[in-house]
């Protein structure tokens, strides 16, 4: 299960108004407690109040952020165990590794999110697969920002025991810049393993970012990957409700 401040902010950015207003709701009542056994410590009257408003407010919210949490599992081993769409019934699976290198997006559920747990997941009680990960990251400060999105990945894995390095690039403009930074992780990673071992993923950051990162990995027998949409909105960009599978990119 992912720690609780994850699944917390996790909540508070969801795209259900509902959950974000019960949500808003708990931590309300929380306050509320809390203001009302002080008050009652110094005026000298009855805690009940108090308590009554702690109570409830700590069980809603850990109610709310245990069935946000198995939710978000639920639908992700559901959608590892079904069937591709007929679109992606000729792509190729990516084997998973043991190191990662991937750029990451400024927007909520990056798709270097999904990138680490493809190389990551485990059946109950297995060893994972994953050992270390580089993040690239772009400029900007404030929730969902590359480096922000990537300081949260970093935390999350962390703490399941995965290495996590986070390379910010000083601009997401110059694919020259993402070129090296993208050698930089390359040199590091063929250090700890070989190249059979690794993985690029080229889906996230900017489309300038992506061109520098395949430049760089192209014709080191490292496998570049990208995330395919498992189903495109009437506009023929992807949805993002629909998820996506980890494909290679065969430059040949």
């Amino acid at each position: 299960m992912q720690t609780f401040s994850n699944r917390l902010g996790e909540l508070f950015g969801s795209r259900t108004p509902m959950l974000v207003v019960l949500a808003g709701l708990a931590i309300a009542l929380i306050g509320d407690g809390i203001i009302a056994l002080i008050t009652a410590a110094v005026s000298g009257t009855a805690f009940t109040i108090g308590w009554w408003l702690l109570g409830v407010g700590l069980l809603t919210l850990l109610i709310l952020v245990g069935g946000f949490d198995l939710l978000g599992n639920l639908r992700y081993s559901l959608q590892r165990g079904k069937s591709h769409p007929e679109p992606h019934a000729s792509l190729e699976p990516v084997a998973q590794r043991r190191g990662l290198i991937a750029l990451v997006s400024n927007r909520p559920n990056p798709p270097a999110a999904s990138a680490i747990r493809h190389h990551a997941y485990t059946l109950p009680g297995g060893r994972c697969v994953l050992e270390h990960c580089w993040l690239i990251a772009g400029p900007g400060t404030g929730a969902h920002s590359s480096a922000d999105n990537a300081a949260r990945l970093a935390k999350e894995w962390r703490a399941k025991g995965i290495a996590v390095d986070i390379m910010q690039l000083d601009s997401a403009l110059d694919p020259q810049h993402s070129y090296h930074t993208t050698q930089q992780c390359l040199n590091a990673a063929l250090s700890l393993y070989l190249p059979h071992e690794l993985a690029v993923d080229c889906t996230g950051g900017t489309k300038m970012m992506t061109v520098g990162m395949v430049m760089a990995a192209a014709n080191t027998g490292i496998q570049i990957e990208f995330l395919s949409a498992n189903q495109l909105g009437s506009d023929g960009r992807p949805a993002r409700v629909a998820g996506g599978a980890v494909q290679p990119v065969k430059l040949e």
